[in-house]
């Protein structure tokens, strides 16, 4: 691809974080000596072909900028205009970055490592903020609405189940960044007033953080898919493409942070008359059957009726039947099924546990829960028992 200019450029698609500026830096310093010099944000980062050159990068972190700047802002040249006295021609800005190569063998530092140190701590720490608080939130909710809603429902769903651990998840790798850059920034200071140089090397475990993040999403997208959710699906898949294209054509354009917010309030503005559009147009989920199996056991809903020998009324029954291998799910469910009830309570007969309702037992048996319903004035020890062994639980 060549400019306009009609030199050869190429495009890099790179990520680094305000605490691996030292690493960014030593890669526009390689890219340099390949003969790729960098001239900038315009999707992703811009390198124009030339002649090899040991150029020295410097990036420094803006605190007058703010995170959603894709271009350099008025103050943002001001600044460039006294780095320029220091002997550093300003290259571009985006977000909090400002590159700066080096044009003056007398040029001095642009900040002090204290001040540099102390404003990648501030721009890292409202960086993972608003994640951190949106997931600790959804993390918070999603338990709560699963044991309001029955924690058996989602006990016995993987699809239930993933959703449960992905929030959380979430919320703990956010944390877990800010406590490692809690523990960077203290360590830097500790580093600095014992006379050493702080690093600001390549963090890995935040590109496996960021590898997870991405993966998560497209399961949990597919896996809905393959369920038969197709609606919510392509809904969710058309959202994730849309805002993926907002943000390539703002970091494309890139606007100016006024023009910015009014593109970005328009496309929220969009987003959400397509997505009613989308809502009205598709079909409803016809294929969705609900799954009744996971890693943590199965759930079992059906009816029978017992025929009474004697000659008395048949009895007519339905159950819900939760088997696991984990005594602590069966424990869970239990607890979660039993019904109060003043005049009938619960009790033990033998390995059985009953729990006594109008209408209803729920039985703890060795490796399930059953939830009995019955049509019937009462029911005698006999037919539950032989209700057990029609579904072949053991009492033992």
């Amino acid at each position: 691809m060549r400019n306009k200019e009609g030199r050869k450029v190429t495009y890099r698609f790179v990520n680094f974080r305000y605490m691996e500026r030292g690493a960014f830096a030593e890669y526009l310093h390689r890219m340099a000596l390949k003969g790729w010099h960098f001239r900038g944000w315009k999707w992703g980062m811009v390198f124009e072909q030339g002649e090899p050159e040991d150029v020295v990068y410097d990036v420094e972190i803006f605190s007058e900028a703010r995170e959603k700047d894709l271009c350099p802002e008025e103050e943002t040249e001001e600044y460039a205009e006294y780095c320029r006295a220091a002997g550093w021609e300003f290259v571009d800005a985006n977000r909090k970055f400002c590159v700066f190569r080096k044009v003056s063998e007398y040029a001095v530092p642009i900040v002090t490592e204290t001040e540099r140190v102390e404003e990648i701590w501030k721009a890292e720490g409202k960086r993972m903020l608003i994640p951190a608080i949106i997931f600790g939130i959804f993390a918070v909710d999603y338990p709560v609405t699963a044991v309001k809603t029955g924690i058996e429902n989602w006990l016995f769903s993987d699809l239930h189940l993933f959703i449960l651990f992905l929030f959380p998840a979430y919320f703990l790798g956010y944390v877990l960044q800010y406590i490692f850059t809690l523990k960077w920034y203290l360590t830097g200071k500790k580093r600095i007033s014992s006379g050493k140089t702080v690093r600001y090397g390549l963090r890995i475990g935040y590109r496996i953080w960021n590898g997870f993040v991405n993966i998560a999403l497209a399961v949990l997208i597919v896996w809905v898919y393959y369920l038969g959710l197709h609606k919510i699906a392509v809904i969710a898949l058309i959202a994730v493409l849309f805002f993926v294209g907002l943000q390539a054509a703002e970091n494309y354009f890139r606007p100016k942070r006024k023009n910015g917010r009014k593109i970005r309030r328009i496309g929220w503005g969009s987003y959400i008359v397509l997505r009613l559009f989308l809502i009205i147009l598709l079909p409803e989920n016809t294929s969705y059957n609900e799954p009744n199996q996971s890693i943590l056991g199965s759930m079992e809903e059906g009816s029978f009726v017992l025929a009474e020998e004697t000659g008395d009324k048949d009895v007519q029954f339905s159950y819900y039947l939760y088997q696991t291998d984990h005594p602590w799910v069966a424990d869970m469910v239990w607890s979660s099924q039993k019904q109060e009830d003043a005049d009938m309570g619960w009790s033990s007969e033998g390995n059985l546990r009953i729990y006594r309702a109008v209408g209803q037992r729920t039985i703890r048996c060795k490796d399930a829960v059953l939830v009995l319903q019955y049509k019937s004035d009462e029911l005698t020890d006999e037919q539950l028992h032989a209700a057990l062994s029609r579904l072949g639980l053991q009492e033992a």
